[in-house]
């Protein structure tokens, strides 16, 4: 059986391709299928279902940096960045996170204050995803490099800085917009992706 290796700064979520149904349900808003809605209003029926070994889909506990026998026809493995990754939102750019890359070019957050002045503005978002939080991430939106992802993460930006903007006027924008932008670790991301604060960022290309 082939060895397959995870390199440092990555874990390994697998999809099993074999089994009874997945039963570890997943709580909080992270295990949420109908999105706007509180944790207590989703049935469980309605949440996100991990699997346990022997059950067929996203396995519930990701795999660390290292060598492993996979059986190929039975698993397949999908790998994601627990590095720090970045996002610019910037003017006149759009150009996605490549492969091995960690940072995206995004266009700029335009926003609309509370005195109805209009204007973009540059953004830098700094993200982690934390290994626990790996396979919520393959279940919801496949990866961490797909359009999925990207988008969820993009609107859930978008919205923190259109929303803190409609509260204050202009000026008071202008003069310390930093007041206004989340705190390192607190930004309110999608569930498995938290900010984090600045660090280094190099994660090896992919095979």
């Amino acid at each position: 059986m082939p060895a397959t290796e995870i390199k440092q700064g990555e874990v390994g979520v697998l999809k099993a391709n074999f089994g009874q149904a997945p039963t570890l349900i997943v709580e909080g808003p992270a295990g949420a299928l109908e999105p706007g809605k509180e944790s207590h209003e989703v049935a469980s029926d309605a949440r996100l279902r991990l699997a346990h070994p022997g059950e067929m889909g996203v396995r519930a506990e990701p795999l660390p940096p290292g060598k492993c026998p996979l059986n190929t026809d039975a698993f397949t493995l999908v790998e994601l960045w627990t590095t720090q990754m970045i996002a610019h939102y910037a003017a006149n750019s759009a150009s996605p996170k490549g492969r091995g890359e960690d940072s995206a070019e995004e266009r700029e957050i335009v926003v609309r204050t509370s005195d109805g002045f209009t204007f973009p503005v540059d953004v830098r978002v700094e993200y982690v995803i934390e290994p626990k939080n790996a396979p919520i991430v393959v279940a919801k939106m496949g990866d961490d490099e797909g359009e999925r992802f990207r988008n969820a993460l993009n609107s859930a930006v978008r919205a923190i800085f259109r929303n803190n903007a409609e509260k204050v006027r202009a000026l008071d924008w202008m003069v310390d917009r930093t007041a206004e932008a989340s705190p390192p670790g607190q930004a309110s991301l999608p569930s498995p992706v938290e900010s984090s604060p600045p660090g280094k960022a190099e994660p090896a290309p992919r095979r």
